[in-house]
């Protein structure tokens, strides 16, 4: 237990818990960026560049971060924090040394937040990726003048935040005079927040306009934020004048972010605009296999083929899976066997292939006793709309199509509709009892046929 192998993979398992049941941007914030200080046989304390930090994890996720330790391959242990410098702290491993920008015109310090693990050496390129990976990779050969900005964009867990991480380290390893900082969206929110509590908004400015390479991860998390939404924008326009490069990165593309200012959606859209989709089995296995070499897990290849067969969506669980089977094998003395596997992951929901758009439509045209082409046609009855909207409700949920995508399903819709329409199903489903039954009924048809 006191190896930096067994004390990575306990933390590790305990991020992928909490990706299962807290949004995604708190994970970012607040989890990935504390570090591993010490561990022992009763507790893990993680270290946080604040006291703020600590009391807001406290305050509002210590119960989620209980839960998942409950359920981990380690019930017992204690999750402990400490406020540390992360300037001067000295770690053993490589990956947690917080890399350092030259200091800013206000003379303050402020650390990359690079994370040194991620870098495109480690990256595996597939299909779905490989056009994504050649974007990252020209931006951090020539920054701000191969594609400025760049907008990566794609589903929970698929590489986003590695390319970001590893677009900044290759950069300030080309050039260390770079003034590079990595950011997810909601932690420039709390800075702006905090600016306008101090009344001190020249901090914020200078904090984010002396810099050469800005990363902004999640700029999902603007949607309905309009000071930040403003603030963002004159950022961007002040960086790209002074010829300095921007990045972002989204779960969707610019123009299927609500409530976006149409200003920002098409300053977004200027430069280069690609995706990452879901890896298919031989890039599964790939990372798989890259995953063990780093970690030094010694598996074999009906395991590594085993969890790529049945978990088909998110790189994070995908790793996360291999992990937690040699956690629990080395915790437990038990053997790494198929076996072995089959029974830790036994939890787990395994990822099935989406279903085709057309069987959603037909379910919920069945459901709400209407015929296929009275949901394609242009007629507006009550039910129909309401089926129509469900329809598209549950094809962004199951099938993780495009806005565009779907509207054609209902003949050329375009996406402002759409997300009109999800947008009302997902209200109308917290408040009324009646939606919320349909889409359950809808929903277990989906995954019954």
């Amino acid at each position: 237990m006191n190896n930096d192998i067994t004390k990575e993979s306990i933390w590790s398992e305990i991020i992928s818990g909490l990706k299962a049941v807290v949004n995604q941007d708190v994970v970012s914030t607040w989890f990935e960026s504390l570090q591993i200080v010490s561990l022992n046989n009763s507790s893990l304390v993680l270290g946080a560049p604040n006291q703020f930090f600590i009391e807001w994890i406290s305050e509002y996720y210590l119960n989620h971060l209980n839960q998942v330790v409950a359920k981990s391959s380690v019930p017992d242990i204690k999750i402990e924090f400490k406020v540390i410098d992360t300037d001067n702290l000295l770690v053993e491993e490589e990956e947690e040394v917080v890399a350092k920008p030259a200091a800013s015109a206000t003379g303050s310090n402020n650390g990359t937040r690079l994370l040194l693990r991620y870098a495109f050496d480690n990256f595996i390129v597939g299909e779905s990726n490989r056009f994504s990976f050649a974007a990252a990779k020209a931006v951090a050969d020539a920054p701000a003048k191969a594609y400025n900005p760049l907008f990566i964009y794609g589903g929970v867990g698929l590489g986003k935040t590695h390319l970001l991480h590893a677009i900044g380290n290759y950069a300030k390893s080309a050039n260390p005079k770079l003034k590079i900082y990595y950011t997810p969206a909601e932690q420039m929110f709390l800075d702006l927040i905090q600016s306008i509590q101090e009344r001190n908004h020249i901090a914020f400015n200078n904090k984010y306009r002396t810099l050469d390479l800005l990363l902004l991860d999640d700029i999902h998390y603007l949607k309905g934020k309009e000071r930040l939404q403003e603030d963002v924008f004159h950022l961007f326009n002040h960086l790209q004048s002074m010829g300095r490069q921007i990045i972002f990165t989204s779960d969707r593309p610019p123009r299927e972010i609500p409530t976006l200012e149409e200003r920002l959606v098409s300053r977004l859209m200027s430069g280069m605009v690609c995706d990452l989709k879901p890896p298919d089995i031989e890039t599964r296995i790939a990372i798989l296999n890259n995953k063990a070499k780093m970690d030094r897990i010694s598996v074999g290849p009906d395991i590594i083929y085993f969890i790529a067969e049945n978990i088909r969506t998110n790189i994070r669980e995908l790793e996360g899976a291999l992990i937690r089977i040699s956690g629990y094998a080395s915790l437990t003395n038990t053997p790494l066997t198929l076996e072995t596997a089959k029974q830790v992951l036994s939890d787990l929901q395994i990822s099935k292939a989406p279903p085709k758009p057309l069987k959603i439509i037909e379910l919920c045209a069945h459901h709400y006793n209407i015929t296929l082409d009275q949901m394609q046609s242009k007629e507006r009855t009550a039910n129909l709309v309401l089926a129509r909207q469900v329809a598209m409700y549950l094809l962004r949920t199951f099938g993780g199509m495009s806005l565009k995508e779907i509207g054609a399903y209902f003949g050329g819709k375009d996406h402002s509709t759409v997300i009109h329409a999800i947008e009302k199903i997902t209200g109308l489903k917290k408040q009324e009892q009646q939606i919320s039954q349909d889409i359950h009924q809808i929903t277990m048809s989906i995954n019954g046929g």
